[in-house]
């Protein structure tokens, strides 16, 4: 039996939109899912905006071409890059309200900004971390991301060649493992392809394909934030952390991350910038004082102004 939240659509949310808007006069911001909702709900003027959860990125593009089309004023989509920037589509080209990630999803915009620092000197041990970056010669954020790759390289096969494959509900605990958070490229593409259970498809052909696929830089735009927070909680769990804890899940290391995040960060960034640019022209208002503050003294284009 399918999920209530399969059957949503663009037309769907569209609706959702409208019917907010009859009893809302502010910005309606259309977000992908609930932890970005969550991720926002502190950077957004909570009275001049609310958003709407589209359950996808294809259903949020899908509605805003509709409001689009309706004339529906004050609605700004936000939207993960996945690949688009690298080439594998563009499904959100030429709207000019809809905003796009600076990274691949929202999770590595955390993830490379100092909020992973914060965590990383707050919940790893300094002596584990040490002798981690000794023996990957590397930093842990590098480390990790040089596994993470190897992982976008299979979902970006997926992407390019249609493959089918079922990513979602992984136990990355199968194919990570060692006090190096290694990644088993083998052990990873066998559990996928059990995970996806297509008749006909087998880790041969999909190892084929994998190969194929080059790693793309950089890695923020390459690799997808959920597999990083994956593997970086398994790390809290063992060989990074000061107290190894089972708490330390993936949902709650994300979560972690974005209570680390905050307004200096996220203004710094070219979704901010793109969201002032928006409310510029249209009049309406998303972003909260205190992000809005943080970005006082810069120009549009996020330079400095020069007193």
């Amino acid at each position: 039996m399918s999920n209530i939240i399969d059957c949503i659509d663009g037309a769907h949310v569209a609706a959702d939109v409208k019917l907010t808007r009859a009893g809302f006069g502010g910005a309606i911001l259309v977000v992908e899912g609930p932890t970005d909702q969550r991720f926002l709900k502190h950077l957004v003027d909570n009275e001049e905006c609310m958003t709407v959860c589209a359950h996808g990125k294809a259903n949020v593009v899908g509605a805003i071409h509709i409001l689009n089309e309706s004339k529906t004023e004050g609605v700004l989509g936000v939207v993960d890059s996945d690949f688009d920037r690298i080439g594998c589509s563009a499904m959100a080209r030429d709207l000019e309200n809809v905003v796009v990630a600076d990274c691949h999803d929202i999770e590595m915009m955390i993830i490379v900004s100092p909020a992973f620092d914060r965590v990383v000197e707050e919940y790893c041990s300094e002596q584990k971390r040490t002798r981690f970056e000794e023996r990957r010669n590397t930093s842990v954020r590098d480390a990790i991301f040089e596994e993470v790759s190897k992982i976008a390289r299979a979902r970006y096969a997926n992407e390019r060649e249609a493959l089918g494959l079922k990513f979602k509900g992984l136990d990355y605990g199968k194919f990570v493992g060692g006090r190096d958070l290694v990644v088993d490229l083998s052990k990873f593409i066998r559990a996928t392809v059990a995970n996806t259970r297509a008749a006909g498809l087998s880790a041969e052909f999909v190892s084929g394909k994998v190969s194929e696929a080059p790693r793309l830089s950089p890695d923020w735009d390459f690799c997808s934030g959920h597999d990083f927070s994956h593997i970086f909680s398994i790390g809290l769990r063992s060989c990074l952390a000061s107290h190894p804890s089972p708490i330390a899940s993936k949902i709650n290391t994300e979560r972690l991350l974005r209570l680390a995040y905050d307004e200096a960060d996220f203004a710094a960034t070219e979704m901010c910038s793109a969201i002032r640019k928006w409310e510029a022209r249209s009049g309406y208002i998303i972003l909260g004082m205190t992000v809005r503050d943080e970005t006082t003294g810069k120009t549009t284009t996020g330079e400095e102004k020069h007193v």
